[in-house]
């Protein structure tokens, strides 16, 4: 296939973009808009990369299956779009996934399952998401984590092979959750440039050996940042640590020097003057270990019990620093995360796509298994429960998701209904898929990479918008043909 070569005066920059109309122009007049050589290429690129993945997945023995777009509301975690059936109180949903047709598909034979799938989420819009997407969706089944994650990176260097240079090195380098989050405060890391986050705790307890357990109960993470003349300035980091502000958590800044203190965190008390000598020295030996030197810049961060959620404060602060002095890097840096929690307990004002659970929610969906040598903390500590969960990221954005499944109708009943503390109606709409696992079904597991931020990423296009040939707009509208309409 020959694809359009783009002289470099039509490439996709900020100076062009200033002499094209705006984008909500450009995407009411979409048949017009298209005309344009880079966006007839990145259309061109979308079609060449979904032609190569059934190449490459049809070489490994999967079979492309379709599956139906009129399905039923169920409470997995996204909004849904209804559509009105026939039968009067009665809806269609529009699917989130394929994500339980595959699983059926497990349970009728048919091994190895692949579909460049379309999914639909009411969700809010960004740059990177529309309400309809296409994904490449796999399951595989007797697979572990490592064989379906092998022919996902198997799929990404075909497309690199094709798109990119460098191809990446494989296998993908992995880490845990709680190391992202540790060293990079995000669970979606970007790991292309320095500026590591320490953790520091243990110069503390090892300062207080009598107040140990006080101090395993919270932690100390600190950033030290080198000066650049492009970085952008924190002189007033205390302010803007506000918008970094998660639950449990402390930020503070200061330029180094000799004298530079980490106050002590207030779960401690008030010190004596010999516990507050040893905190200084405490103090002194973990800003040693950072190396940092006259006029670097030392951020720290308190928590306290074990990371949740996808950033910290310092995660936040990091990203917008090497953003700023990195704006133009073009490594290629890919790495699997794993081991994310199972589930997350609900707060007190639950959110309504939330309404059928009272207890935990998953944090990636109800049929991911949980990691077998967490499995008896199900019946005491769920939320201690890792997931045989990985995602893989690109340059700090995910581009795509997957698990090992539950298979025994009898676990996936327990966490329904035990630990999620789902309504027997919310169970009921999983009764299919219950009774699907119950017929006899083999350990099974898949992945869904997002086929649109993928193609994006290959053409380096600044939106979703520019690889799809009709898209929404950042309100979910269609502006050429003018839906949502009404009736």
């Amino acid at each position: 296939m020959q694809l359009v070569s783009l002289p470099s005066s039509q490439s996709f920059s900020p100076a062009n973009t200033r002499e094209l109309p705006n984008e909500e122009a450009r995407l009411k007049m979409r048949y017009l808009d298209l005309r344009r050589p880079v966006l007839q290429r990145n259309l061109q690129v979308r079609a060449e990369c979904a032609r190569r993945i059934r190449e490459l997945l049809e070489g490994y023995a999967f079979i492309e299956v379709e599956t139906p777009l009129l399905f039923k509301p169920t409470p997995e975690g996204a909004r849904e779009f209804l559509v009105a059936a026939r039968k009067p109180g009665h809806f269609y949903a529009l699917p989130q996934s394929p994500q339980q047709y595959k699983q059926l598909l497990m349970a009728s034979g048919v091994d190895r399952y692949f579909q460049i799938a379309r999914c639909f989420r009411d969700e809010d819009l960004r740059a990177d998401r529309q309400p309809e997407f296409t994904q490449v969706d796999l399951e595989m089944a007797y697979a572990a984590p490592s064989d379906v994650m092998a022919v996902a990176e198997a799929l990404v260097k075909d497309l690199w092979a094709r798109f990119r240079t460098p191809l990446p090195d494989t296998p993908f380098q992995t880490i845990t959750y709680q190391q992202a989050m540790s060293r990079f405060g995000s669970d979606k890391p970007d790991i292309r440039h320095g500026a590591e986050i320490t953790d520091i705790t243990s110069y503390f307890i090892k300062a207080f050996p009598r107040m140990e357990k006080k101090l395993s109960e919270f932690r100390l993470h600190a950033l030290c940042l080198k000066p650049h003349s492009a970085a952008p300035s924190l002189t007033g980091i205390k302010c803007s640590a506000k918008a970094y502000q998660l639950p449990r958590t402390r930020l503070g800044a200061s330029r180094f020097t000799a004298e530079i203190k980490i106050p002590p965190p207030t779960q401690l008390g008030p010190l004596s003057a010999q516990e507050q000598s040893a905190w200084d020295a405490a103090t002194q030996k973990a800003l040693n270990s950072l190396s940092a030197c006259n006029d670097d810049i030392i951020v720290w961060e308190y928590g306290s019990g074990p990371f949740q959620g996808g950033w910290t404060g310092l995660g936040k602060i990091r990203l917008q620093w090497n953003n700023t002095i990195h704006p133009n890097t073009t490594i290629d840096a890919f790495i699997w995360v794993t081991e994310f929690p199972l589930l997350a307990k609900i707060a007190t004002s639950q959110e309504e796509h939330h309404a059928d659970y009272t207890a935990y929610a998953p944090v990636h969906h109800p049929f991911t298994s949980p990691n077998p040598e967490d499995f008896s903390l199900l019946f005491t500590n769920p939320d201690k429960v890792r997931a045989e969960h990985y995602d893989l990221v690109l340059n700090g954005v995910e581009i795509g998701g997957g698990s090992i499944r539950i298979h025994d109708p009898n676990l996936q009943e327990y966490i329904f209904s035990r630990v999620m503390q789902m309504t027997p109606e919310g169970i009921s709409r999983f009764r299919h898929l219950l009774d699907a696992l119950g017929s006899g079904c083999p350990p099974h597991g898949g992945i869904a990479l997002g086929f649109d931020r993928l193609v994006a990423i290959l053409c380096r296009a600044s939106s979703l918008r520019e690889v799809i040939a009709f898209p929404k707009s950042s309100s979910g509208a269609d502006l050429t043909v003018g839906s949502p309409a009404p009736l």
